[in-house]
């Protein structure tokens, strides 16, 4: 072995690909059964399923925010964002490319602003709950009407 060659490993296969985590799927899934997440519920909800401790608690910057909507952007998995209402942070929501490639179980959405205040109000019931209570399970509005759709409930907490 030449010296050069044991101090310049070799380059892994996959070096330099935008890969999606865990949490990136789980926070994806979230979003679609919500319809629609705010920038700033985003933060929370990142936060929350952050692997290491956040500056603020369960809160992630909006530096962190912003690389994953760019990944996320780059993967043609989001939509996007959009601001819908002057004071309120952009809204994302997931594109149809999100639905197949992670195989969720619902139809492509794209946000009215007339159906954002009840979707802002009930995402931020569902953080707080599952922040409360993290081995809750919440099945959303969206969720509901998949599984039974001759059900017209705002969620379930279980």
């Amino acid at each position: 072995m030449l010296m050069s060659e044991a101090f310049h490993p070799t380059r892994r296969s996959d070096a330099g690909h935008l890969q999606i985590t865990e949490r990136d799927f789980y926070v994806l899934r979230w979003i679609s059964e919500q319809y629609t997440v705010h920038t700033g519920h985003l933060a929370i909800l990142l936060g929350q399923h952050a692997k290491a401790a956040t500056k603020h608690q369960n809160r992630v910057t909006s530096s962190t925010v912003r690389h994953a909507l760019e990944r996320w952007r780059t993967l043609a998995l989001i939509e996007d964002p959009y601001k819908f209402i002057s004071p309120v942070p952009a809204y994302v929501w997931v594109s149809r490319r999100a639905i197949t490639e992670l195989a969720l179980p619902f139809p492509y959405y794209r946000p009215r602003l007339a159906n954002l205040p009840q979707i802002t109000r009930m995402n931020m019931l569902r953080l707080m709950m599952e922040e409360q209570d993290p081995g809750a399970t919440w099945l959303s509005e969206r969720l509901l009407r998949t599984i039974r759709r001759d059900v017209h409930l705002d969620a379930e907490l279980h």
